[in-house]
């Protein structure tokens, strides 16, 4: 018997049930919510593919219309830990479903026939001719034809564990290997489907696509990520929850992997407001004033003018009150404010406090004053590293040869911020989503110029868990000149460095970030365009479309007073893009980003 529309609170003010039946009810709770298929989710895509229709609380894909497209569909949660779930094939005619990447223009990694380069495993619901195929390394390995007949109905099986990357595929309860047999043992660990390359474990998603070819038929999926094991009304419910009594599945999970719900994500290890934070105050003309409210000690400070033009400025706990401003080459200048004070920063009547106006500042915290670091052929003169965030800060003496340079975190940076000290010149960026050998080029925070080749910068050598290289250039090494240099990683929950691809549509491209997103960085690489800092202390509500620019002293803009076509949407997981606009979202373009967390997936919600 279905409960929809009872009240439970003991006041009798139950809801009546209108052409809404039991199977129509889902476990999902304010609490706990499953993981959907995203409505949002939009990518570059060839002429050849499209977006599936997504329907039945977002559970089932369809193609849309008569159209003889391959329509794809991606899940809301990325398959984190020891995961699986379920899906159906409403009628037996030419649909996919599978786990795999999604960062390939006009694919993924669940197979669709365009022979790309990610990597997945997935089932081929191909009208009596079934296949599997599985993607490991760069490499297509289809099964022979016919191992096993994919009926509509059929519940079709996933298993995943991250850390290991082994995954499997299965129908009806028997799991098959790479082989095509049909030994397969997730609970056991044995005999997989496909083994994820390490440094793609971390990006897996449940997904698939689905093709009309000008048929009329309805050739959907089904998908239970442990909400509804009746699958719509498609089958007969059956109950079956994982090892922690969480989920309704038609088989019971193996042991030891998990529905994907919010309550099955893990904990996050850094806490967004005791790493980052952004402070929106109005000067008032008096000295020595303290901005605070930070919530921590800020060891980096980026402070700007909201409501007129003036630089950017930057310092930070190893330079002083020596600042540098992002729009501009100019060398550091030692003046007294701003300077970091605890729990925020001091300014003074006309240098940052200018009476009436407003003013914005984003703070990171390093690790104080921090130690020389020596893992490098230069030793540091200092390194401040917070190794849980993902962040840290460097000073160091350049020899006019190439280098290497000890950053002080445990994993490689995907994004470094370099800045000549003594003298004017160019601030130079390593980004990893540049290019696929991004350590081959470099871009500049000051400048509107797109990503260039140099080996005089990086020394064409991508970071390692220890190091950055530099090459000779006076940007990054003149001999004698001294700099200043930020790291950042991509922490789970916390932070993410990464790229995406236009699409040129209103219903733009969805980036991923597994959180709700506080601040964002975003930069064309392949073309001249302005950098652009969005946040969510001066945007409070979608749409998002307030902006500053770090490579010019700006006032603040939006989409209306600045002429740009900019705004997207700030989601419990990412952003979206709602504009077709050049800076954010030119069709087939390049973008790389930087963002922090306001609050993690796993407890935040739409905006």
């Amino acid at each position: 018997m279905s409960t929809l529309g009872l009240d439970r609170s003991g006041n009798g003010n139950d809801w009546i049930a209108v052409n809404i039946t039991i199977d129509n009810q889902v476990v999902d709770s304010p609490t706990n919510n499953f993981a959907t298929l995203d409505p949002t989710w939009q990518a570059y895509f060839t002429d050849n593919y499209g977006y599936s229709l997504i329907s039945e609380g977002n559970l089932r894909a369809d193609s849309v219309g008569n159209v003889n497209k391959i329509h794809m569909h991606k899940s809301t949660f990325r398959m984190v830990g020891k995961v699986y779930f379920e899906a159906i094939a409403v009628t037996q005619y030419y649909q996919i479903a599978g786990f795999g990447t999604f960062n390939w223009v006009g694919s993924s990694g669940v197979n669709d026939g365009a022979g790309n380069a990610a990597e997945g495993a997935n089932l081929y619901v191909n009208d009596g001719d079934e296949v599997f195929s599985y993607r490991q390394g760069g490499s297509q390995v289809d099964s022979s034809a016919n191992f096993a007949t994919i009926n509509a109905n059929d519940v079709m099986q996933f298993a995943y564990d991250e850390d290991s990357g082994k995954g499997w595929v299965g129908i009806n309860n028997t799991w098959y290997a790479a082989d095509a047999g049909n030994d397969g043992d997730p609970a056991a660990g044995n005999n997989p489907t496909v083994t994820i390359t390490a440094a793609n474990r971390g990006d897996i998603f449940p997904g698939g696509s689905d093709w009309a070819s000008g048929n009329s038929t309805a050739s959907g999926l089904i998908y239970n990520f442990g909400q509804d094991s009746s699958f719509a009304g498609k089958k007969t419910a059956q109950g079956n929850q994982d090892g922690g009594g969480i989920g309704d599945f038609y088989y019971t999970p193996p042991t030891g992997f998990k529905a994907m719900c919010t309550s099955n994500l893990p904990d996050v290890d850094v806490t967004p407001s005791k790493h980052f934070n952004t402070i929106l105050y109005t000067g008032d003309g008096t000295s020595n004033r303290d901005i605070t409210g930070t919530g921590f000690n800020p060891d980096l400070n980026w402070l700007k003018m909201r409501s007129g033009a003036d630089n950017h400025v930057v310092t930070d706990v190893l330079r002083g009150t020596n600042h540098l401003h992002p729009n501009a080459n100019s060398a550091d200048s030692d003046i007294s404010y701003p300077a970091l004070v605890t729990d925020g920063f001091r300014v003074s009547s006309g240098t940052y406090n200018n009476d009436t106006y407003t003013f914005v500042a984003w703070q990171w915290k390093a690790n104080g004053s921090g130690s020389q670091n020596t893992s490098g052929t230069i030793n540091t003169t200092a390194t401040s590293a917070n190794v849980d965030a993902g962040f840290s800060i460097s000073t160091y003496t350049g020899t006019g040869s190439n280098a290497t340079i000890g950053h002080g975190l445990s994993t490689a940076p995907e994004m470094v911020i370099c800045k000549r000290r003594n003298s004017t010149e160019g601030w130079a960026i390593y980004h990893s989503g540049i290019a696929s050998d991004a350590e081959t080029d470099f871009i500049e925070l000051h400048s509107t110029g797109a990503a260039s080749d140099s080996n005089t910068r990086w020394n064409d050598t991508a970071p390692t868990s220890s190091v950055f290289s530099i090459g000779t250039h006076d940007s990054v090494n003149a001999s004698s000149s001294t700099y200043v240099a930020y790291a950042f990683h991509s922490v789970d929950g916390y932070s993410k460095v990464g790229s995406y691809t236009g699409n040129g549509n209103a219903n733009g491209t969805f980036v991923y970030t597994g959180f709700r997103v506080k601040w964002l960085l975003v930069r064309r690489t392949d073309g001249s365009a302005d950098w652009l800092i969005f946040d969510a202390a001066r945007n409070t509500f979608n749409v998002v479309d307030k902006f500053l620019e770090p490579n010019t002293g700006d006032a603040e803009a939006t989409e209306s007073t600045s002429g740009y076509e900019i705004d997207f949407d700030f989601t419990s997981n990412g952003f979206k893009l709602r504009g077709p606009g050049g800076g954010i979202n030119s069709n087939g373009a390049n973008y790389i980003y930087m963002a922090f967390a306001e609050t993690p997936f796993k407890y935040s919600n739409a905006r």
